[in-house]
Formats: C-alpha cells, sequence, structure tokens
C-alpha cells in the first residue's frame, strides 16, 4: 500500500524542554507536519531528569484520510544556573561549562560570545552548544548576572544597624525588575571589630534570587584629647585615645592640630589596618582648655593632659559599674542593656545603659477578707514587698518570742484552764483578805 505525503511537509523536529517544564499537547501539536489532523497524543514522558527521554507516539490523519501514528522524540536540557560575579569580575568559557550540569556521554562542544561585566545587571545569556551521544546536537543558554555595587558598612562601636542601613549599601541596578526581598539576620555593634556580614537576598529582572553579603565593621571607641593650652600632642598621644582591637594597627596619624588658643580644634584622623588588610579612618576630637592655676596630673612625658576615665551609669547617672582608668569600650552587664556613649567636657567617656525589666509575679496571692462582722468594715490587705514583708514577719516573731509561755508539755486547752482556776484562786484570795480588813 503507497501512502501519499502532503507536498508541504514541515521536518519533524525533536522536543526540546529545560528540566522541570512540563510537556504540553501545545508543545507536540509545534511538531507535526502541517496539513496533518492529529488524531490522539500518547503517553508524554517526564522532565525531572536531563537526557533522551522516550518518544511521544502520536496518531495523525492525512489529507487523504489515511490514519498513521508517528513517534516525537523528546530531549530534556541539562540544569543550568546563572553565571554570577560582581562588577569587574571576567567570566571565562570554564566558568560557563562548570554552569552546565551534563549527562554522561554529553559534551559542549562550543561556547558563544561572553558578555562583559563593567556595569551590574543581567547580561545577554551565553548559547552553549552541546552533542549528545547519537550525535544530533542542542543549544542551552547559560544566564550572567553581575552582582549590584555594595559597600561595606562602618559603624562607630554600639552604634545599631539597620535593615534599611543595609539596603542603603547595596547600589542597584536602575533596570526596572531588581527587588530586595530578604536582608538577614544583622550583628550586633559591640564589641569593636569585623563582624560577620549580613546576606541580603535579590531579586533580578529574570526571576532568578541571588544572594550578597553586606560587610560589616565596627570601629574602636574614640575618646578626646583635652589638654591646657600651649600642650603640644604627639602622635603617640593619640594612638592611646584609639582602643584598638585585637589584630588592628595603626598605619598613620593625620594632621595634629595646633593648642595655641583654647576651644575645639579639628579633630586627627587616624587610618587603621584591619587583620584582612583592608583600611577605615577614625577621627580623634581634640580639645584645648585655658591655663589653669592647679597642677594636672602628668603622665610620663611630662605633659598637662587631663586624665581620662571611663564610667558606666543608668540613665539617672547613678553608676553602675566601677569606673576604669582610661578610655574603654562599652561592656556588658548582667541586668542591664546598653544605650549610648558621650564623653564629658575633660574627655571622659561615660557610657549610659537602661536596667533591663522583667515581670514578676507575686510568690503568694493574696484573697480578698470576708467580715465575720457586718458592723465592722473590711480592710483589704496591702501588697508589701518581699523585704518589707520579711521585716515585717522578723517583727513578728520577735514579738511573740517575748510572750510566749514556757512549754510545759501541756496543749492549749490544758493552758488556758490552769489560767482560768489561777484567777479565781486570786478572786476568793482579795475577798477573804477584804473581810479580814473589815
Amino acid at each position: 500500500m503507497t501512502v501519499e505525503i502532503p507536498v508541504n511537509v514541515t521536518p519533524i523536529e525533536d522536543i526540546v524542554k529545560k528540566q522541570g517544564d512540563p510537556i504540553t499537547a501545545e508543545d507536540v501539536e509545534k511538531h507535526i507536519p502541517k496539513g496533518v489532523k492529529v488524531i490522539s497524543i500518547g503517553d508524554k514522558p517526564t522532565t525531572d531528569v536531563p537526557g533522551e527521554r522516550p518518544s511521544i507516539p502520536v496518531e495523525i490523519e492525512l489529507p487523504n484520510g489515511i490514519r498513521v501514528t508517528m513517534n516525537i522524540p523528546v530531549i530534556v536540557t541539562p540544569k543550568v544556573t546563572p553565571v554570577v560575579v560582581q562588577v569587574g569580575t571576567p567570566v571565562t568559557p570554564e566558568d560557563v561549562q562548570k554552569h552546565i550540569e551534563l549527562p554522561n556521554g554529553w559534551k559542549v562542544t562550543k561556547v558563544g560570545e561572553i558578555p562583559t561585566t563593567t556595569t551590574p545587571g543581567t547580561k545577554p545569556v551565553v548559547p552553549v552548544e552541546i552533542e549528545l551521544p547519537d550525535g544530533r546536537k542542542i543549544t542551552v543558554d547559560v544566564p550572567v548576572i553581575v552582582t549590584p555595587t555594595v559597600r561595606q558598612i562602618v559603624v562607630p562601636q554600639g552604634t545599631p544597624i539597620t535593615p534599611d542601613d543595609v539596603k542603603g549599601h547595596i547600589d542597584l541596578p536602575k533596570e526596572p525588575g531588581w527587588e530586595i526581598i530578604e536582608v538577614g539576620e544583622i550583628p550586633t555593634t559591640i564589641p569593636a571589630g569585623v563582624k560577620p556580614s549580613v546576606k541580603v537576598k535579590i531579586k533580578v529582572p529574570t526571576g532568578e534570587i541571588i544572594e550578597v553579603e553586606v560587610p560589616i565593621i565596627v570601629t574602636p571607641t574614640v575618646t578626646p584629647i583635652v589638654v591646657e593650652v600651649g600642650t603640644p600632642i604627639t602622635e603617640d598621644e593619640v594612638k592611646k585615645h584609639v582602643d584598638l582591637p585585637e589584630g588592628w594597627k595603626i598605619t598613620k596619624v593625620g594632621e595634629i592640630p595646633t593648642t595655641n588658643t583654647p576651644g575645639d580644634k579639628p579633630s586627627v584622623t587616624v587610618e587603621l589596618e584591619l587583620p584582612d588588610g583592608r583600611k577605615v579612618t577614625v577621627d580623634v576630637p581634640v580639645k584645648v582648655t585655658p591655663k589653669s592655676n592647679h597642677v594636672n596630673n602628668q603622665g610620663n612625658n611630662g605633659s598637662s593632659a587631663t586624665h581620662i576615665v571611663t564610667r558606666y551609669q543608668d540613665g539617672d547617672g547613678k553608676e553602675i559599674s566601677p569606673e576604669e582608668n582610661g578610655s574603654h569600650g562599652p561592656k556588658t552587664l548582667e541586668g542591664y542593656e546598653y544605650i549610648g556613649t558621650k564623653t564629658d567636657k575633660n574627655g571622659n567617656v561615660i557610657h549610659t545603659y537602661k536596667k533591663v525589666v522583667t515581670s514578676t509575679r507575686s510568690e503568694q496571692p493574696v484573697s480578698p477578707v470576708r467580715p465575720t462582722d457586718p458592723d465592722k468594715p473590711v480592710v483589704n490587705p496591702t501588697q508589701v514587698s518581699r523585704t518589707e514583708s520579711n521585716q515585717a514577719v522578723s517583727a513578728t516573731t520577735v514579738e511573740n518570742d517575748k510572750k510566749e509561755l514556757p512549754n510545759t508539755g501541756t496543749d492549749d486547752k490544758n493552758i488556758l484552764s490552769s489560767l482560768g482556776l489561777l484567777g479565781m484562786l486570786g478572786a476568793f484570795g482579795l475577798v477573804a483578805r477584804k473581810k479580814k480588813e473589815d
């Protein structure tokens, strides 16, 4: 039997789907020659595993009414992940190939044009040609994403960092569709040092989710230099007013102002090097006071710099931890929460804390008193503190000790009976005495 084939026939092509994308009836119909009628579509394979999948049997009817079954091959492409790099980081063909999970027997035969990474944003995809074990070839596209510029957050010790602060240090591209969707855990800023970076998830215009990290650096406590007019300030004096964390070092001390006149002077900029080689700067304030008649404590170098101490107090100015000589950063105090730091006019460091209040319940609830005499008003008991309660119990115990009768081995009723008998005998004695006197 001869089967007539339509003149205008579109060659049958393989159905090529990405891993995880289901095959639809429309996908199948696109691969049917024109001029024929689809009668039925057989089972479609899953696409959860990359590679060659079972063909799809399709029954079709030709223009002359003859029905035949054709099989459409199915290929599931390998899993592809975006190449994500920072601005200015070049992408190599090897980088592209690493983002394709090839099945056994498959190989990359050609890597297409790779975009530049000079600016952040989503870049043109890289077409990659792949050869199957039977010689057929397919093409997959590898996305390239250049992450936004991220600037490190540098704050003085004790300064809290908010999610908005973190977002403000990420320069999102102007391309529509970029969005910060999650800000991770933000570290505390006590003590000074290099803190864990904040992980931030960003949605890109193509729908992928990428992650960037915002570095956190907490600069050490800096205390003002306070000297009298005419007292020169040395670099060593400046360094003493920077409380360096372990592993940090001072690499440069900036210009030091003169002290010929009293008043607030320009701060001294000090460059610090972190253990990982990064550098930050801090500013050391300088205050020059008028000459005083009394002699200040002199340092080892003979200067008349004011003696600096660090104090720890609550919001009312009450000392909650002994003061320490020199300038020191905040520390953890049990039962208190750090609020902030300031310096007084003499350059002393004052760390302020607030007491942490925890809710407490009465150990023994007080029940209302029921009146036994309706004519007498009821007085509700007054709630007292544990200290007052202990004092009251102690006082009552002492008073009762004074009134307590000796222990005679009898119970309370016998004691009361004895007291009653003694009272009666006393009364008879008084009557007899009166008659005798009469």
